[in-house]
């Protein structure tokens, strides 16, 4: 069996981005939800 790997450079472009606003306690709860919205 054989593996075979390529590179190339490509230019950067912005992936996605989830902006939220939380309180220093909930950060831990605010993950999950903002992290659900880069797949939506």
């Amino acid at each position: 069996m054989s593996l075979t790997v390529s590179t190339r450079t490509v230019a950067a472009m912005k992936l996605t981005a989830v902006r939220r606003q939380v309180a220093i306690g909930g950060v831990g709860t605010a993950w999950r939800p903002a992290l659900d919205k880069v797949w939506d």
